[in-house]
């Protein structure tokens, strides 16, 4: 950043942050009941990869569908404000115009980079310090790992830091649900009432506990 004492004319500024609809932090700008995703979905060969991410809770999930009902199940699940996607997704059939009404989301298309197969592994392996993506549970998930890369690359593009709060990423099956407020649980024996288990073997938090700052939810796993 430039000195101002020094600078002639306008003073150059560094950019810190940039904010975006499902990268918003502020208490002040978010109701503090519901959580504020941003999720990434990529269409190649009639397969949609979606990952989902809230940076307040460090939340960040991944799954795969092959329908654009399986697709909109997962919209309406998660209710993000943000979607980001490639330029295949705009001709995938899905009425984005409709999905941006009815859902209140603002939807991008991002530059091909983000979605190269190669950066999008790098990013995610660097960033998880892990030699192979098999060692995330990612190893299945070929269109997933896309869009779990590019929603990471934004976030790093973006927020201009570490990201150290996303610590995990959680693969999903079509039909499984993070949250207590969503689920039709089961009681998984270890947590009592407030603690679950979803058929995918995660644990979800009740009310009340292990929340993040602005009193929302934080996802957690039973090992």
């Amino acid at each position: 950043m430039e000195d101002p004492k020094l600078a002639k004319g306008l003073v150059k500024r560094e950019v810190i942050r940039v904010v975006t609809p499902g990268t918003i932090t502020s208490a002040q700008a978010l109701d503090e009941t519901k959580n504020n995703y941003l999720m990434g979905i990529i269409y190649i060969g009639d397969m949609f990869g979606i990952s989902t991410a809230d940076i307040s809770t460090g939340d960040f999930l991944v799954t795969e569908v092959s329908s654009e009902r399986a697709l909109i199940d997962e919209i309406n699940k998660f209710a993000p404000s943000e979607i980001i996607c490639n330029e295949a997704f705009y001709m995938s059939g899905v009425d984005l115009e409709e999905l941006k009404n009815r859902c209140h989301v603002a939807i991008s298309a991002l530059d091909s980079h983000f979605y190269s197969d190669e950066s999008c592994r790098r990013v995610l392996l660097e960033h998880f310090k892990v030699n192979h993506l098999d060692g995330l549970g990612l190893g299945d998930y070929e269109t997933g790992v896309i869009a779990a890369g590019a929603v990471m690359q934004y976030l790093y593009e973006t927020q201009k830091n570490s990201l150290g709060h996303i610590t995990t990423i959680h693969p999903l099956f079509h039909g499984a649900v993070y949250d207590y407020r969503h689920i039709h649980q089961k009681e998984s024996g270890a947590g009592g009432d407030d603690e679950r288990k979803t058929e995918a073997g995660n644990s979800f938090v009740g009310p009340g506990q292990n929340q993040d700052r602005h009193g929302r939810p934080a996802f957690k796993k039973l090992y």
